[in-house]
């Protein structure tokens, strides 16, 4: 009998808990707001009986927040009546519980500096944090008007204890969100006290700043926390070497940082999660109690969403998830509050396990470009910083953009003090490499119109062009060929000079990036002419003998490698997919290989890869 009420006492306690550790991981632009602000952040909700602790950073808010405010609402941050941020009529004003004056006209963001930072700002609303979750956070702007909402939701880690053996003075305090999608999973993250300040600068150690899944459950015995957590059999290096914090800011947040483990949410989920310090050694520890179902795109690196997804995510987050380890430890003390018999059943080693393996089992069913740090370990592929990504200018999630590779080696190294020529020729020794390797890349498949076009040694297929270049189409305006088109070439942005070839374009591409795209160039007119050639003789044949060449070629495929997973594709080097949903609820999937290629359908990779096999070309080793 002590056991049950002592079990269910322990279960309203964790679940209690875990509801008071929230995050607001994205916004988006509040239904019907039309102006130019597109504010973005993260933000965390602590609950402490009846009060709500808010800590946040954000940016896209209104500029004007830098000085006095008068109208109502003004600059405001505030938790609101409604638990939507799609549909206007239901957010309702603000949410509090204990009358009288409204607690919510205080609480307000100051734009001074960018990102706007917040830390333990604390409202008393008489909620609790059950009730507070799944509702809409809003942000005004200067003038009061509402420009964004996000949903409150349960984190999927929060309540770090100290990593057993630490003596340090570090107490580390955040919340974190994570998301999986087939086997890579996306973490989003808000300390607000507790880390190393040394993490502002760049640091060699082994783990140093590091945010690391491990792959112990408990938080409480550091002897089975172990190594960090990923699948080797499908990703050869350690995804976590370079997942780090950073303290130029406090709070620290990160949005939407993207790791590939290998593995898929069942495996993730009752994981431990270490944080280190500038040395790498482990200074605290938590429970990861629920992983959300990802549903990005390429295009959503960032921490702005859509209304829609705010609701999706909302109503994943919901899923209730219990952070048993890291409250093991402190079981006993817990329990003495319920009576002598739970508080000598808690004593008792073989009752803490208990409660520990029952409470998991019971919940087992209860169910997502990154910057990292000024650490420049550049990325394998890209040749880029960590958080940097190749759109139409050299881009990361805080907004930050510049038009050269050379550029942006200077500004990262005016942050970490390293030297520029240095950082620069290790990022063009992995792009070229990247650019031979695609030399040996089969024929092109279908491009996708909606993915960059290049970066890391990447040409457009269609025009041969770089990122950031454009063709033109211009008039003869006089002589005996008025009126008669051709093409020049040009920057997308920036300077207007026109170009006549496209060997001119790739060598001014090598001065303004250092990139050298001459050998790929050479290397896809031949493959454009021998498609040309293969659409030709195409042509020729009856819808039944290309059937017929599809399925030797999957054929081929399998009879060497099996069929396809979406696992398997996504755990090949360079290689992702995403999802979108279409009219009638499903999922469609496209995958992208590392040239950007898309595929609509796993039998069309098979038979692409087939293909390659039978014209003896080089496919991923399987």
């Amino acid at each position: 009998m002590a056991f049950s009420c002592a079990t269910a006492v322990l279960s309203q306690l964790l679940l209690a808990r875990a509801l008071d550790q929230a995050i607001v991981s994205s916004f988006a632009p509040y239904p019907g707001y039309a102006g130019d602000l597109a504010t973005e952040g993260v933000m965390s909700v602590i609950s402490t009986n009846d009060t709500q602790s808010l800590s946040w950073m954000l940016s896209g808010v209104d500029p004007r927040c830098n000085e006095t405010c008068t109208a109502p609402n003004c600059c405001g941050v505030h938790i609101h009546v409604g638990k939507t941020c799609s549909d206007a009529t239901s957010i309702g004003g603000h949410y509090w519980t204990t009358g009288g004056t409204d607690p919510w006209l205080t609480i307000m963001y100051n734009s001074t500096s960018m990102p706007a930072l917040e830390t333990d700002l604390a409202v008393v609303t008489g909620a609790s944090g059950e009730d507070i979750s799944g509702r809409a956070m809003v942000i005004h702007d200067f003038d009061g008007s509402r420009i964004a909402c996000g949903i409150i939701a349960n984190a999927s880690v929060g309540g770090y204890v100290t990593y057993p053996g630490y003596d340090g003075n570090l107490a580390t305090a955040g919340v974190m969100q994570v998301y999986s999608k087939d086997v890579t999973q996306s973490l989003t993250w808000i300390f607000t006290a507790g880390l190393d300040t040394r993490c502002s600068a760049a640091c060699t150690a082994a783990n140093c700043c590091g945010v690391h899944i491990h792959v112990g459950m408990n938080c409480s015995d550091k002897d089975t926390i172990g190594g960090h957590y990923w699948n080797s059999t499908f990703v050869a290096a350690d995804p976590w070497a370079m997942i780090m914090y950073n303290t130029s800011h406090m709070p620290s947040v990160m949005s939407d940082v993207m790791v590939s483990t290998g593995y898929m949410e069942d495996n993730i989920e009752g994981h431990t999660m270490v944080i280190h310090d500038f040395d790498g050694g482990r200074i605290a520890c938590s429970h990861i109690t629920d992983v959300l179902e990802g549903m990005w795109t390429d295009s959503t690196t960032s921490t702005t969403g859509t209304s829609a997804s705010s609701d999706i995510s909302f109503a994943h987050a919901g899923k209730v998830g219990i952070a048993f380890g890291a409250l093991v430890s402190s079981l006993a003390v817990t329990l003495t509050r319920f009576g002598p018999s739970a508080a000598r059943a808690a004593s008792e080693v073989e009752f803490i396990q208990f409660c520990f393996d029952l409470s998991r089992s019971c919940l087992a069913q209860v169910q997502l470009q990154r910057p990292r740090s000024t650490r420049t370990v550049l990325d394998p592929i890209t040749g880029l910083p960590p958080g940097w990504r190749r759109r139409e200018f050299f881009e990361n999630e805080l907004g930050e953009n510049v038009d050269s590779i050379k550029k942006l080696m200077k500004l990262v190294c005016d942050r970490t003090g390293e030297d520029v020529e240095q950082l620069t020729q290790q990022s063009m020794a992995i792009r070229n490499a990247r650019a031979r390797a695609s030399e040996e890349s089969g024929p092109k498949a279908q491009s996708s119109p909606n993915r960059s076009n290049g970066s890391g040694g990447k040409l457009d297929p269609e025009t041969f062009l770089p990122a950031g270049w454009v063709q033109v189409e211009k008039k003869y305006k006089t002589g005996t060929k008025t009126g008669k088109t051709y093409i020049r070439f040009r920057k997308e942005h920036g300077d207007s000079s026109n170009y006549c070839t496209i060997t001119q374009v790739l060598k001014q591409h090598l001065e303004d990036t250092g990139e050298d795209l001459m050998p790929l160039y050479h290397e896809l007119r031949e493959q454009k002419l021998s498609e040309d050639k293969r659409a030709a003789e195409s042509a020729k044949i009856t819808p039944e003998q290309k059937r017929l060449q599809r399925e030797r070629y999957i054929s081929k495929f399998r009879a060497a490698h099996g069929a396809l997973t979406g696992a398997k594709v996504a755990a090949l080097p360079g290689w992702y997919g995403e999802s979108k949903k279409g009219q009638c609820g499903q999922l469609i999937a496209t995958y992208f290989d590392p040239e950007g290629r898309s595929f609509k359908l796993l039998k069309d990779i098979e038979a692409h890869f087939g293909c390659l096999m039978e014209e003896g070309k080089q496919i991923p080793n399987f």
